[in-house]
């Protein structure tokens, strides 16, 4: 038992009073002198003391499964037992039946029972507080674990406030060595083998100790530290034993998802096992036949790099290349003569001989011709190693001796840290973890079908040396485990050659946009596929449509609108389901938020305003407070009026195509700032509930323009009138809204007091709304109204006059402009029901003939 458990044992005491708190197993050595010194505080049992049958509630902690807590057995259970689980490992094979569950992804157990304890108002003295610290700072490494979670500093807040003793903390935690400790550290150094496993540095060492030693994970995190190593195995045979303890510093590597193949268990961080009846070194090898599966896939520099590289020649001015870092935000420049790299130039030196009055310098004087440069195929821990070795902050990354890119100390710490340590691009490797199974969601996101063409572009990218990525929404919907008809990819190449070459493979048609770089294949089954080049772009002035150019995949997602569609998946084999989040998107995700990717977002793009409130509406989620900061600023500064009308139309096109954002237009005046004037009325808020598809049956129309017309309702006879210009409609669209806000001055009053007494009277109420403005009435009718417009759209506007032209030419009328006035008549007769068939018709014509002459009047 270490510190983390015994600290849950003391907390959950105190969640659930009158339980005997058992201790199964051993303790740790720090944990035994603690509990020596302190063991009249505890009233602790052995599974022995407790006979069978006779407990009726278990709480087990910090363990989940019975293997872990032998002696103590299903045995001792009475029939109706209740179990709680409180744990942070992973779930183990052989689950307790029954049991309920409580897992958390914090670095201690312990954390999820102070949460609990806070909920319910429960206090802790000073030396409760101390023990939950020892749990807390033992398995999270004092707070220095990639397993850390902000909620165990909050714990660990919470005991500071009720006077836990830090010296107490410091003197177990970090407590020395004995001798026959140091003994053993010294035949693990001996003995240590390191191994690089995709980039990433493990120290494995494996030995025999005569009798039984404590002390075995201190002595794991030692060797780590002394290799600097990123993990670290010890493997050590003892009493017919073996103890194979695991730790690990990089978030790149998960030691649980090996300790489980050993029957052990633990979190990403730090696991263990005990195997009985087997030999170090036969296990030795069994972990080494595994090894590769302990580290996730690596980032390739050619993921991170900025490509197609932008490079001067020597002879360029300083003043020149000052302008091109300026345009597109470069740290640096490589200098190039012809294909061959002669140098880097930086930002800083180049601001300094421009400010010492050197701008018409060529860069070859100022340039640095002691290169060092990174292979393509490299991962980005080496590129790391090489910055901090060198001291240097960009490397041209070269692929058969040709610079095709370049990454950038920022693009290394962005990826460490995230976002928030300024710089224009980077990117942040997410690993899979627990949580997320980015290869497991994609089989259960995706058909059949889907799942197999994936995997055959995976396997084309491969054979062409091309990276490809499914990115976007489809990224998004996978986390989210939302439906999604989005099939986006992303190659790092020639996307529409490799379109191209896909869609003969599976015999699918292609259509290809040379002058964006894409292609849509269109599949069997009616879905698409829209393969594109890895692109980037800029904005030469706010509200401009971007200008596009061949990028790299880190600069095709820094041009996203928001996180959570800046997330890539790779679908190459050797990374296959890796998911890239250069902006924590997944984050977002987990925070339910809507974050931009950098602070003139909005001003780059106006439509994103409208776009974050159509997520936030669709996810439930709401705007990050910096993210809602600018884009009020951006409404202030009246960007959306600068948006061409056809791009506002698409977007209010989607807006209006989903769950309407009622108070979030109504919140932020979105749509005043699109027409001056043009406000959101309190009668909108039901637009969802009564004007869907479900509740307003469209036969025919589009949803969206029905939705606009009620938005419609209630303005300014100037905010109609420049409605359709303002959005670009089509000379249609235009006619129904003029139609619709006419009809609502002329006719509503009159169909809201009809009575049905006459048909005809019902017919000339409502002939001339359009499909979306009937259902627009529809919508905000009564019950019995909304039968009078189901009438009218299935029976009445379908009904016509038995004769046609002909046949009043045959009965002596002579054709003319007359005609329409007798084909209403006669139609108006047979809605009223005095004319019921042809021959009543036929009655009607000679009986009327001279007045019919006269256009049926």
């Amino acid at each position: 038992m270490d510190f983390d458990c015994f600290a849950c044992m003391l907390v959950a005491g105190k969640l659930f009073p009158g339980y005997a708190m058992l201790m199964p197993g051993k303790l740790q050595s720090e944990v035994e002198a603690f509990y020596s010194l302190h063991k009249d505080y505890f009233s602790m049992s052995r599974p022995s003391q407790v006979p069978e049958g006779t407990v009726e509630e278990l709480v087990l902690v910090d363990c989940n499964n019975w293997k872990r807590i032998y002696p103590f057995n299903p045995a001792h259970l009475s029939p109706q037992a209740k179990i709680r689980v409180y744990d942070h490992h992973q779930q183990e094979d052989a689950p307790i039946p029954g049991a309920e569950y409580h897992f958390s992804s914090n670095g201690a157990a312990v954390t999820e029972l102070v949460m609990l304890a806070a909920q319910e108002g429960l206090s802790f003295s000073s030396f409760e507080a101390t023990v939950v610290l020892l749990g807390l700072y033992s398995d999270t490494g004092s707070m220095s674990y990639q397993s850390t979670t902000p909620e165990d500093l909050r714990a660990a807040a919470l005991m500071l406030e009720a006077d836990g003793n830090l010296s107490i903390v410091r003197e177990y935690i970090e407590a020395g060595y004995d001798g026959k400790l140091d003994l053993i550290f010294n035949e693990l150094m001996q003995v240590a083998e390191i191994h690089l496993i995709k980039g990433m540095r493990i120290v494995l060492a494996a030995i025999v100790v005569q009798a039984y030693v404590e002390g075995l994970s201190q002595l794991t995190v030692r060797l780590a530290q002394v290799h600097n190593a990123d993990a670290a195995i010890v493997i050590a045979e003892m009493e017919n034993k073996v103890f194979l303890i695991f730790r690990s510093k990089s978030d790149q590597i998960d030691v649980a998802s090996l300790a489980v193949h050993f029957g052990g268990g633990g979190h990403k961080g730090a696991a263990s096992a005990t195997i009985k009846n087997v030999h170090a070194e036969a296990i030795k090898a069994m972990v080494l036949d595994k090894l590769d599966m302990l580290v996730l896939p690596s980032l390739l520099v050619r993921d991170v790099m900025s490509s197609p590289v932008r490079s001067i020649s020597p002879a360029t001015p300083l003043a020149t290349a000052s302008g091109i870092i300026m345009r597109f935000g470069h740290t640096g420049l490589p200098v190039v003569d012809g294909e061959r790299l002669v140098g880097v130039v930086s930002r800083r030196d180049i601001d300094k001989a421009v400010a010492h009055g050197f701008a018409h310098a060529p860069v070859s004087g100022y340039m640095s011709r002691k290169l060092l440069t990174i292979e393509a195929d490299a991962t980005v821990t080496d590129a790391r190693k090489l910055m901090i070795e060198y001291d240097i902050g960009r490397l041209p990354v070269l692929e058969k001796g040709k610079v095709i890119g370049i990454i950038t100390r920022t693009d290394i710490i962005r990826l460490l840290h995230g976002r928030d340590v300024g710089g224009n691009m980077g990117n942040r490797y997410l690993p899979l973890t627990n949580e997320i199974s980015i290869p497991e969601k994609l089989q259960q996101a995706l058909s059949v079908e889907h799942y197999r063409i994936i995997s055959q572009m995976g396997e084309l990218a491969d054979q062409q040396n091309l990276r490809i990525y499914a990115v976007g929404g489809i990224v998004r919907d996978i986390i989210l485990g939302s439906d999604n008809t989005d099939l986006d990819f992303v190659v790092t190449g020639e996307g529409i050659d490799f379109a191209a070459r896909f869609a003969h493979r599976i015999g699918a048609s292609c259509q290809h946009y040379g002058d964006f770089g894409t292609a849509t294949i269109s599949l069997a089954d009616g879905s698409t596929l829209d393969i594109a080049s890895a692109r980037r772009e800029y904005y030469a002035y706010p509200a401009a449509l971007p200008e596009v150019e061949r990028g790299s995949l880190a600069e095709d997602l820094v041009r996203r609108d928001f996180s959570i569609n800046a997330m890539a998946i790779s679908l190459n084999k050797d990374s296959f389901g890796l998911l890239i989040d250069p902006f924590q998107g997944w984050n977002d995700i987990r925070k339910k938020q809507v974050r931009i990717l950098h602070n003139l977002s909005f001003v780059d793009d106006p439509t994103r305003i409208i776009r974050a409130l159509r997520f936030c509406q669709r996810f439930s989620f709401t705007l990050e407070s910096e993210t809602e900061r600018f884009m009020l600023k951006a409404l202030e500064e009246g960007l959306l009026s600068q948006i061409s009308g056809e791009r506002l139309r698409v977007e209010m096109q989607l807006l209006l195509s989903e769950s309407f954002p009622f108070d979030l237009l109504k919140k932020y005046r979105v749509l005043g700032s699109i027409i001056p004037g043009w406000h959101v009325f309190n009668g909108y808020q039901r637009m969802d509930e009564l004007l869907s598809p479900e509740v307003a049956p469209m036969r025919k129309g589009q949803l969206w323009i029905a939705r606009l017309l009620w938005m419609t309702i209630g303005q300014s006879p100037k905010v109609i009138a420049e409605l359709g210009e303002r959005l670009k409609l089509t000379r249609h669209a235009r006619l129904m809204v003029i139609n619709f806000n006419s009809w609502l001055i002329t006719c509503e009053k009159e169909f809201i007091v009809y009575d049905g007494a006459s048909q005809s009277k019902l017919f000339y109420l409502l002939k001339s709304l359009d499909y979306e403005a009937l259902w627009t009435v529809y919508a905000v009718s009564d019950a019995v109204h909304r039968q009078y417009i189901d009438h009218f759209d299935q029976v009445l506007r379908h009904i016509k006059p038995f004769n046609d032209g002909k046949s009043l030419v045959k009965a002596g009328i002579a054709p003319g402009p007359h005609y329409s006035g007798i084909f209403n008549r006669l139609r108006d007769l047979q809605l009223d029901g005095q004319i019921k068939t042809l021959e009543d018709e036929n009655t009607y014509i000679q009986k009327h003939y001279a007045e019919l002459m006269k256009g049926g009047k």
